[in-house]
């Protein structure tokens, strides 16, 4: 028996999108398209009382959608009271980035030491670039109400 099932591909990386129809047969359609970026083409639902996620396509995306989506629902499936959480270390933005409001980002960095200090150094990068993941050290996450961050912004990184 399946517990849910994680499906791939979403609606980027030149594959073809994930239709809901099949989805909708099974059972519903809870989420298409999430306000996060990566991950913005994922489709939640449940078939037979069952979990589904269709993740992107892109590494990268499918990486953050596993991390932030994927791992909650299977904490919450197995009954895990006070789920792990990655550790985070206090960082230094070194460069500024933009970032759209409206929807929650994920810029991976890189740390880099200065004195007692972390420095974050952002790695922009598309989502199809899985280099990217093996060159950051984690992910800062940026609010929904906030339009980028700039170079000296106190920031906590997400290790893997």
């Amino acid at each position: 028996t399946h517990h849910g099932l994680p499906l791939r591909p979403g609606d980027d990386g030149g594959f073809p999108r994930l239709h809901p129809q099949p989805l909708e047969e099974l059972g519903e359609v809870l989420l298409q398209g999430l306000r996060m970026k990566p991950g913005k083409p994922t489709i939640i639902a449940r078939a037979e009382g069952k979990p589904v996620v269709g993740c992107p396509g892109h590494p990268v995306s499918a990486f953050v959608v596993g991390a932030k989506v994927i791992v909650p629902i299977v904490e919450r499936l197995l009954g895990v009271a006070n789920p792990p959480r990655r550790p985070r270390v206090p960082a230094v933005l070194a460069e500024g980035f933009a970032s759209a409001k409206g929807r929650r980002e994920f810029v991976r960095v890189r740390l880099e030491g200065e004195g007692d200090r972390a420095r974050a150094v952002p790695i922009i990068a598309e989502s199809a670039v899985i280099s990217s993941l093996a060159l950051a050290h984690g992910l800062v996450e940026v609010p929904e109400d906030v339009e980028g961050l700039e170079a000296g912004t106190e920031v906590g990184v997400e290790l893997w």
